[in-house]
């Protein structure tokens, strides 16, 4: 074979090579969702941005909320969740300090008993004091918020426990189902998720009960040793939320 021939020959399988990776390329992009679900919970990727989101809802939620300037103005939201009830609670701080009810939506599905999450898998709602970690627009649940669990008491817990796989990915989303997550329903999590970005999700915490402490005394109806002193915290947050 003459060195011309051969360096054709060579330029000619470069060339199979490049189109045969388009194409595998091309067969990838077209055929997977672009809204890839991580974990089977409500992380996705995809193509809305919050602000697209809270464009779109911005005519219903203020026409809902008339004071929704006040609601978001920056100062803290807390939502309350308890277990027991499937109830979740939305509160705002006013100037004064104090907190004020602004809405209760029910949950649409449920998951696990009383008691903390301990380990992936256990389809337990978590139990304690979280925070927004981030806003998802593209959610495969509608709309999706995540909770910062498991937080830093979750991961010392789980240390001195030796358990290795607290696990995550936990979310208040919309949709009605559930293996650990807040579900409340697309209409709900609109609304939810809105005040939420508006405000700024970094300005916001989540109490989660098994039961609400406001009503009732602690009495821990499961074997985990810490589970009173988590109580008394959880307790003592919701002490500053009071419905008249």
């Amino acid at each position: 074979m003459s060195h011309i021939n051969k360096s054709k020959a060579i330029f000619c399988l470069k060339l199979i090579l490049v189109v045969g990776f388009v194409f595998i390329l091309l067969f990838i992009v077209v055929n997977i969702d672009s809204r890839m679900v991580q974990s089977g919970k409500a992380l996705v990727m995809g193509k809305r941005t919050v602000n697209d989101v809270v464009d779109a809802l911005d005519g219903r939620v203020s026409y809902l909320f008339p004071d929704i300037e006040s609601i978001t103005d920056g100062r803290p939201i807390a939502i309350l969740a308890v277990k027991d009830q499937q109830i979740l609670e939305l509160w705002k701080q006013g100037e004064s300090g104090s907190w004020r009810f602004i809405k209760e939506y029910p949950f649409t599905g449920m998951s696990g008993n009383s008691g903390p999450k301990l380990r992936r898998g256990d389809r337990q709602i978590p139990e304690g004091i979280y925070r927004i970690k981030s806003l998802n627009p593209n959610s495969s649940y509608h709309l999706s918020m995540e909770l910062n669990y498991p937080n830093e008491f979750d991961l010392e817990m789980a240390e001195l426990e030796g358990r290795h796989d607290p696990g995550d990915d936990i979310f208040i989303h919309g949709s009605n189902v559930t293996v650990g997550c807040i579900p409340i329903g697309d209409e709900a999590i609109e609304e939810v998720f809105y005040i939420i970005a508006c405000n700024g999700y970094e300005n916001t915490r989540v109490i989660i009960a098994p039961y609400d402490f406001r009503e009732r005394e602690i009495m821990p109806d499961n074997d985990v040793a810490w589970v009173y002193d988590l109580y008394l915290t959880v307790k003592d947050e919701l002490t500053s939320f009071k419905r008249e």
